[in-house]
């Protein structure tokens, strides 16, 4: 079994995949990225900028067709440094996997509407 595939089955909450608008902002850096997916429990943000594991960041999030934007803070729980190629067709980007440790009731039922 792949690596991908155990943390893949540790997850609490399912993930729906959507692109939005995200900046985040830790002691060292300032990204405004895409995010990728999210869910109740966290995200995934595209970026080749990967913040160590335990970093703990500030997000502030843009829905396409909302006009304001969500804030919420979160922790690194892992990162991507290269591109993961799963087999010929399908690849993983860099990036890293942010489990929420703040999130607005706002926010959840946005993510809920998601689902």
């Amino acid at each position: 079994m792949s690596k991908y595939m155990e943390f893949q089955e540790k997850r609490k909450h399912k993930r729906t995949e959507i692109d939005f608008d995200v900046d985040y902002y830790s002691q060292k850096l300032q990204q405004f990225r895409k995010g990728k997916n999210i869910s109740l429990g966290g995200m995934f943000i595209e970026t080749p900028l990967v913040e160590p594991q335990g970093t703990k960041i500030k997000l502030t999030l843009t829905f396409q067709g909302d006009k304001e934007s969500m804030e919420a803070e979160g922790t690194v729980i892992w990162s991507r440094q290269e591109l993961l190629k799963i087999n010929e067709h399908t690849s993983r980007p860099c990036g890293i996997g942010i489990i929420f440790t703040n999130v607005s009731m706002r926010m959840n039922n946005k993510i809920n509407s998601l689902m």
